[in-house]
């Protein structure tokens, strides 16, 4: 809902309440990767850099993790790099990123390592 809100005026809302359930359950113990995943792409989005890496690199180390899982926590790795001008990180995550899925937008965040 965060990302495709109805009223775009609300989607900052959308991602605080989901943020604070994620971080609920989280908190409460379950830490699959699909809810560590939602929990980076929350904080990236939020601009927190640094608890949007943690939160990906442990959803990557999760068990039995989903491809979606995983494919959500490498693109918020790579964002973060980016962001972190971190450009060889950026690049090898990118490669990764880009066996992965087709998505143009990666390879152009390659072109930009």
């Amino acid at each position: 809902a965060g990302n495709r809100a109805s009223k775009p005026d609300r989607a900052a809302e959308y991602r605080k309440r989901s943020l604070a359930l994620l971080q609920s359950v989280s908190d409460g113990g379950l830490r699959d990767a699909a809810t560590l995943s939602a929990l980076a792409m929350l904080h990236w989005k939020q601009r927190d850099y640094p608890r949007a890496m943690e939160f990906a690199r442990e959803s990557l180390e999760a068990p039995n993790a989903s491809i979606d899982a995983g494919i959500g926590a490498w693109h918020v790795l790579l964002k973060c790099q980016l962001a972190g001008n971190e450009m060889g990180s950026a690049a090898e995550t990118a490669e990764r990123l880009t066996r992965l899925r087709l998505h143009a937008d990666d390879w152009q965040d390659l072109g930009a390592c």
